[in-house]
């Protein structure tokens, strides 16, 4: 409802959007969100998961199909560790937005400069 129309239909198009009827998180909705990341992978990946209530009762199967995941390898972190691991999510998220900043500038330098379309 809070999503605008354009955004809705272009997202839409490129992955499975899930409304919740609180706007929260819900175990259901991230085993969807889980399965379909799980199919889009083509190497084994690593999924750290907190204690959030919604990624309970997730562990190395899939728990509707009961099959293990084909391409994900899920570990939790320890409970009352987020006073440890927040700050790294800064470090991480400053490094990507750089690299992405970085790739968008020669995007755009590229366009405006060399392409003829």
């Amino acid at each position: 409802e809070n999503i605008p129309r354009d955004v809705e239909k272009e997202a839409a198009a490129k992955m499975t959007m899930v409304k919740t009827k609180k706007g929260w998180m819900t175990g259901e909705a991230f085993i969807l969100w889980l399965q379909e990341l799980d199919n889009d992978l083509d190497q084994p990946t690593l999924l750290l998961l907190d204690s959030a209530g919604s990624h309970n009762n997730i562990d190395m199967r899939d728990p509707y199909g009961g099959v293990p995941w084909k391409h994900l390898r899920i570990q939790r972190l320890p409970k009352n560790s987020t006073s440890v691991t927040q700050p790294l999510d800064a470090g991480v998220i400053s490094a990507f937005k750089r690299v992405f900043l970085e790739m968008l500038g020669f995007e755009t330098y590229y366009a405006r400069n060399f392409d003829q379309t």
